[in-house]
C-alpha cells in the first residue's frame, strides 16, 4: 500500500496515497507471465493517462528489459 506520496506536477500531489501495486507471476508451458495492476489508478483520477505510461515504460520495458537481458533501461533525466 501506498502510505505516502508527492506527485508535484498534479492538482491532487497525493493521489497515489491508500493504492495499492499488485504484481501476479504465473506460468504457462514453458513461459513466464507478469502482471501489475495499479489498485486504485483509476480513469477519474488527474495522473491516469501519464501514470499509465509511465508504468507501461517501466513494466514492459525496463523491467523486462532487466528479467531478459540483465540490465533494465536507465531512467530518463530531466
Amino acid at each position: 500500500m501506498v502510505t505516502d506520496c508527492f506527485l508535484p506536477w498534479f492538482a491532487d500531489k497525493t493521489e497515489w496515497t491508500n493504492t495499492k501495486m499488485s504484481f501476479d507471476i504465473s506460468t504457462h508451458e514453458d513461459t513466464t507471465q507478469v502482471t501489475f495492476t495499479h489498485i486504485g489508478l483509476v480513469p477519474e483520477v488527474e495522473c491516469y493517462d501519464m501514470c499509465i505510461k509511465g508504468w507501461d515504460q517501466y513494466i514492459k520495458g525496463s523491467l523486462f528489459k532487466l528479467i531478459t537481458e540483465g540490465e533494465g533501461q536507465p531512467q530518463k533525466k530531466d
